[in-house]
């Protein structure tokens, strides 16, 4: 199952396990209901690096819905874990980037994000791929 990045689709390897990532719309307005954040807000949040493993964990839920709609929140902790929480945030910021695509890396700024930008959330946890 291949990320396509013209369909605004990125992907995220967990094991043996490649999941498809889509920020569409109802993955925005699922993320901004569950965050009681605009996309703006959010998109702000993960560009800062402030972002908490449980908001970093509801964007990726978000963003598996359309694929894999039958995943919940608890079985997405296991999908971070087993992928690796960098590896994550930056399959999140390609997922974000590819619904996205006039924002550039580099270019985060008033609410905008770019490619990498979910990474450092995930570095800052000090928790690594979990792998040893």
């Amino acid at each position: 199952m291949n990320a396509n990045k013209m369909k605004g689709e990125a992907s995220l390897v967990a094991g043996a396990q490649t999941y498809r990532l889509f920020f569409g719309t109802n993955a925005m307005v699922s993320l901004e209901d569950s965050l009681d954040m605009s996309f703006q807000e959010v998109g702000a949040l993960l560009a800062s690096g402030k972002a908490r493993i449980k908001q970093m964990r509801l964007v990726l839920w978000s963003m598996l819905l359309e694929h894999h709609e039958n995943v919940d929140e608890a079985e997405v902790g296991r999908i971070m874990d087993e992928a690796g929480h960098e590896a994550a945030g930056e399959a999140i910021g390609a997922a974000f980037v590819a619904a996205m695509p006039q924002l550039k890396e580099g270019g985060a700024g008033d609410g905008e994000v770019g490619p990498q930008t979910a990474v450092p959330a995930a570095k800052k946890t000090g928790k690594g791929s979990g792998k040893n």
